[in-house]
């Protein structure tokens, strides 16, 4: 291998495409790294071989017969001028480079040529990489309704990937943004907004970021959040801003929908009669509706939530209170019916439900709701002292008794009236049945329809 400058030598093996140097008989005379990377040989293994090996057929066998046509007759098929044509490998392979050849002036009495190796399949690899990136970035937008833009503030010329457009609702042929017209895809009354913060980014050189709204040719609107990035030259100046863009218009209606919900929970939270209550497991109660606060004397209301409200309690006493949380904490479920002394003074009996529920942090509370039948068991116990009093009456008298309460479907039958019928009182229920069945099946019909005559007539 002849002896080359060691600079020249630094140069062509930094060079990224192959170079080989052969004789006017085809022998290869040097080749620099490049080439015998992308031939798969070592140098050692190329000099001093015929270049033909580097070819696959036909031009393998007629390469010599190239190389005499041009010294006889200087007509160049490639020399001087460059093709494409087929290479092939140490392994075998073929595969399509870019020749170009040129004679160089030598020091020996031989003519030498040089050939300049560039591979257009890496540069076909490449170009497929980056189309295949592009694609994949395409979907990975179109799955996250994430798109990309840039200003040219040089131009004034705005670049949308295709996701920015189909969140616009237009199509690349159809339009090309620029600065001012982008602008007025946005909502009436955001358009200032957006000028405002593109400006101040430009100005102060600042990240922006902003959520507004789009109005799609269709009239459809959108929301999108938006960030961007000034980009600035060598001299410090913003000379563009590349952005994202993300289309948050589910995010936003869920978050409307959401807030309705939560608003009409809070507003049967807050008017349902019936005390709401939620405690945490310490005991403390964290919220409570009004219904529940007015249970309590003004004067103390401020100190319910946050509390347990038997802190001043006897420990056994408020072990007691607190039994039914535990029980709702460990299970899942309570209920009891109870009748407490308030702090109002008044003695109330409710009938208490309290369920357990995972909260934030993944925390354990249980919810309360209590319903005040104190009034109900008193109208009870008055209903049933009446009924005892009749009963008794309908005995001394040897007279018996029915009361059917339409509402409820519930007939009384007093105890001297299943006597007199033959039955034992303890046997038979107060459903209206029982009444029927004591009437002959022919004279049924006839006995309801004078009932419900009756019972119209009556207004009842």
């Amino acid at each position: 291998m002849p002896h080359r400058n060691p600079y020249f030598n630094a140069i062509l093996d930094l060079t990224e495409d192959g170079i080989v140097v052969i004789n006017e008989r085809g022998i290869i005379r040097s080749v620099n790294k490049a080439c015998s990377r992308l031939f798969g040989y070592t140098v050692d293994d190329l000099v001093g071989q015929n270049v033909s090996c580097l070819m696959p057929e036909p031009d393998k066998g007629h390469h010599n017969q190239y190389i005499k046509n041009y010294l006889q007759t200087c007509k160049a098929q490639i020399i001087g001028i460059g093709r494409h044509v087929k290479a092939q490998k140490k392994t075998g392979e073929i595969f399509n480079i870019h020749l170009s050849v040129k004679e160089v002036e030598s020091d020996t009495k031989d003519r030498v040529f040089c050939g300049i190796i560039h591979s257009t399949q890496q540069m076909r690899d490449y170009e497929r990489g980056i189309l295949e990136k592009s694609l994949l970035l395409e979907r990975a937008e179109y799955v996250a309704h994430l798109g990309h833009w840039h200003l040219n503030l040089e131009t004034g010329k705005v670049y949308w990937s295709k996701q920015v457009y189909l969140i616009h609702g237009v199509l690349p042929q159809e339009y090309e943004p620029d600065m001012d017209s982008a602008v007025n895809y946005y909502h009436p009354d955001d358009r200032e907004a957006v000028r405002q913060t593109i400006q101040q980014a430009i100005e102060k050189k600042e990240k922006i970021q902003f959520e507004k709204r789009l109005v799609r040719p269709d009239g459809e609107v959108r929301y999108v959040r938006s960030y961007g990035e000034p980009e600035l030259d060598e001299d410090g100046t913003v000379i563009g801003i590349f952005g994202v863009f993300l289309d948050i218009t589910d995010e936003v209606t869920a978050k409307a929908e959401i807030a309705e919900r939560q608003a009409v929970i809070e507003t049967v939270f807050d008017n349902v009669p019936d005390p709401i209550f939620v405690k945490d497991q310490e005991f403390r109660i964290v919220n409570a509706n009004q219904a529940f606060l007015d249970m309590y004397p003004e004067g103390q209301r401020d100190r319910v939530i946050g509390h347990t409200t038997v802190e001043e309690y006897k420990e056994e006493e408020a072990n007691a209170f607190l039994e039914q949380d535990r029980i709702a904490f460990e299970t899942g479920f309570s209920e009891v019916e109870e009748t407490l002394d308030f702090p109002d003074g008044k003695r109330r009996t409710l009938l208490t439900k309290k369920v357990r529920y995972i909260g934030k942090n993944e925390a354990p509370y249980i919810l309360g709701i209590s319903r005040d039948v104190t009034d109900f068991l008193e109208t009870q116990q008055r209903l049933q002292e009446s009924e005892f009093a009749r009963d008794a009456y309908s005995e001394a008298a040897n007279d018996g008794y029915w009361d059917w309460y339409l509402k409820d479907d519930y007939q009384y039958m007093s105890p001297k009236f299943w006597t007199m019928m033959g039955y034992d009182p303890s046997k038979k229920t107060h459903h209206p049945s029982e009444w029927q069945k004591l009437i002959f099946p022919e004279d049924l019909e006839l006995a309801m329809d004078n009932f419900d005559k009756h019972v119209e007539s009556h207004g009842a």
